[in-house]
């Protein structure tokens, strides 16, 4: 993790620093079911909001691949996201996963419904602190 800190002199001369946000990269793998498997697991007091990159690959039986963006942010009760530039190789059997998140004991959680147990799912996320 790499927290991002601004620095600012205030208008009475005082310096005033702000962790904005972290980077983590991190992979999944060993899925034993196919469909929701918990991806990225964090504490709703760490973030507001977050970026993922995320790619899915299923290299064992079929070489498949997929790339997506996700944009995530919470209320501290509910999670919210949207999936973008969703690539992927296989244009026959389409998406190897595809994304969703809830807020559960304090967690703001990610899951992947994987179309194979194979599946690996790897991500860069970066998030922004709260207010």
């Amino acid at each position: 993790q790499n927290g991002i800190q601004t620095t600012n002199v205030s208008s009475n001369g005082y310096i005033i620093t702000n962790s904005i946000g972290y980077t983590v990269s991190n992979s999944v793998s060993g899925f034993t079911v196919i469909g929701d498997n918990l991806v990225d697991n964090v504490a709703i007091t760490s973030f507001r909001s977050a970026d993922y990159i995320i790619q899915v690959s299923e290299p064992t039986t079929t070489n498949n691949y997929q790339v997506s963006k996700i944009l995530m942010i919470h209320n501290n009760t509910g999670a919210y996201t949207t999936e973008y530039g969703i690539f992927f190789t296989n244009t026959v059997a389409g998406a190897l996963a595809t994304f969703s998140a809830n807020v559960n004991a304090g967690y703001v959680r990610l899951y992947a419904n994987v179309s194979q147990t194979a599946a690996v799912v790897k991500f860069t996320k970066t998030s922004i602190a709260h207010e």
